[in-house]
């Protein structure tokens, strides 16, 4: 899009919602450039194109498809500008750039919030990041921050009509409990206008739940001259895919309503009760460009990359954060000196408490390690991305939970009881307390390192996460397990001299050492990923909607 003074690129400002030229300085109204936009890319298609583009009402538009020679990323320009650097794997390489007919949207919220708003929402958020490398935090790199429209599905949908919802009142008369059973008919209109989830797998899905919500009514008519010195992500999900999830949003939204409400509340009523009465109306998904400011920075190895993201209608700012483990260790050590000097003048320790308490770090450190490793597992295998899976032919998906279940609480509560029973005993009696921490060892070995992946189901499932297998765990966990087992072992010979139990000590304080850093590097993996690689993004057979 060039100006039609001079002939040079023009770029839209968000903060002025004008078109400029940097070379004469000429600002332009958006409405000046949309009879050439309609004369030249709008056009009506033929019966297999709509079957193509998913929509009897779609129309395309034109525009300059970017590859990434890297990593076969691609993104859409209205610029006929090469870009110098990917978005998605970090690299510095000029990207291929070829005319393509792609649908147009059907809405787009445009950018409000500029770069240098931008850049300052994401360094005050690097602010409170204290552990975060050194390099995230450089000028230089965050002024590779990139404005990308971002492809969503919306979803719109009316709710008027009667919900009717059974309730009930107890009361207790003499030895009698009495319940009364009531019927709660109450009218209900509402709508929902701009539900809405990322439309393409490369975006992330806790990325972009993380910079959410959007406000769609700011929304407007799809015009590509917004696209001036911006980019657009292309859309490769299907558009009946998060239709569940949309009208389940929906009636949740319109039972919390309710059931805060005096009337429903006296009559013991849930949620989900009023939520299957919820009747929806509407639910056709179209496609909208939302604003975002993207930052993509790779590791020094070069073999994972980072991610930045910023609203840029709100400015709400999210980050994958990994740990600068010197900066973590200068920190720790720091905290960790005075600590340590002040409880040595209130209380000493005797050898064997302090083996004692190494086997409560082990466990500890067992815990988060097998958390850790799950983590690990289900994000690098991108299974709570619904989006992605969706691309890679997997039905199920995950739920972050709500609440702590009665099986968890159990759990914690047998790990939490469990440490202080066989701290207490070791402290008590030598080879009683022994033989309570084995048994409480191979407890927590068994309970953490052979738990099953669970069936992940598509209709009910509140899993945070997909247990790692069993050879992925054993390489971390079997140093905690060591570490414990030592310890253990000690108290158990209960040696005449101290220097076993100091060297007992040290041997499993290392381990467990050893472990913590594991879990840091975990959380590393975790706060980074694996080099973009989209195999069908560029083929002739790759599919768009």
């Amino acid at each position: 899009m060039v100006c039609k003074n001079c002939g040079a690129q023009v770029r839209f400002n968000p903060e002025t919602q004008m078109l400029e030229c940097g070379f004469c300085l000429s600002s332009f109204a958006l409405s000046e450039y949309e009879e050439e936009y309609e004369a030249a890319n709008e056009k009506e298609l033929s019966k297999e194109e709509a079957e193509y583009y998913q929509s009897p009402e779609a129309k395309t538009w034109q525009a300059y498809l970017c590859t990434c020679p890297d990593c076969g990323g691609q993104l859409l320009t209205y610029d006929e500008t090469a870009a110098t650097f990917c978005s998605f794997c970090g690299a510095s390489v000029v990207l291929e750039s070829r005319i393509s007919n792609e649908r147009r949207p059907d809405a787009i919220i445009p950018f409000k919030v500029s770069k240098e708003s931008c850049e300052k929402e994401y360094k005050k958020m690097l602010k409170k990041a204290l552990y975060a490398p050194s390099s995230m935090k450089k000028d230089q790199e965050i002024e590779r921050f990139r404005g990308i429209y971002m492809p969503y599905w919306v979803y719109s949908y009316k709710s008027e009509g009667p919900v009717s919802v059974r309730g009930k009142r107890t009361r207790r008369r003499g030895d009698y409990i009495i319940t009364d059973n009531f019927l709660l008919t109450s009218g209900v209109k509402a709508d929902f206008n701009g539900i809405s989830y990322d439309a393409s797998s490369s975006f992330a899905d806790n990325l972009s739940e993380a910079i959410a919500p959007f406000n769609f009514e700011e929304a407007a008519e799809f015009d590509p001259a917004l696209l001036g010195g911006f980019y657009a992500d292309t859309s490769d999900t299907y558009p009946e895919l998060y239709i569940d999830d949309a009208k389940n949003a929906a009636k949740d939204y319109t039972a919390a309503v309710l059931s805060s409400r005096k009337e429903y509340a006296s009559y013991n009523v849930r949620e989900d009760d009023i939520a299957k009465s919820v009747k929806l109306e509407g639910g056709e998904p179209k496609l909208a460009f939302f604003p975002v400011w993207f930052l993509a920075g790779r590791n020094k190895k070069g073999d994972r990359v980072s991610y930045g993201v910023v609203n840029g209608q709100t400015g709400k700012a999210a980050a994958d954060l990994p740990v600068d483990k010197k900066k973590l260790f200068i920190g720790t050590l720091l905290i960790a000196i005075p600590v340590f000097i002040i409880l040595n003048l209130i209380w000493t320790l005797t050898p064997k408490q302090l083996l004692a308490f190494t086997v409560i770090f082990a466990i500890i450190s067992l815990i988060l390690a097998n958390r850790r490793l799950n983590l690990v597992y289900t994000f690098e295998n991108r299974i709570n991305d619904k989006g992605y899976q969706s691309k890679t032919g997997h039905s199920f998906k995950l739920k972050k939970k709500k609440s702590i279940t009665a099986r968890g609480l159990l759990s914690a509560l047998i790990i939490v009881f469990g440490a202080v029973a066989a701290i207490l005993a070791a402290a008590v009696n030598e080879s009683i307390g022994a033989i309570i921490i084995y048994a409480y060892i191979f407890f927590c070995l068994f309970y953490f390192m052979w738990s099953k992946r669970r069936k992940l189901s598509k209709e009910k499932d509140t899993a945070e996460f997909a247990p790692a297998p069993f050879k992925m765990k054993f390489p971390v966990m079997i140093k905690p397990v060591l570490s414990a087992i030592i310890a253990a072992g000690v108290i158990a010979l209960n040696p005449v001299s101290d220097i076993w139990y100091y060297a007992a000590c040290i041997a499993s304080m290392l381990l467990v050492a050893w472990s913590f850093w594991d879990i840091l590097g975990m959380h590393n993996r975790i706060a980074s990923r694996p080099l973009a690689q989209f195999e069908k993004r560029g083929g002739e057979n790759y599919e768009k909607y």
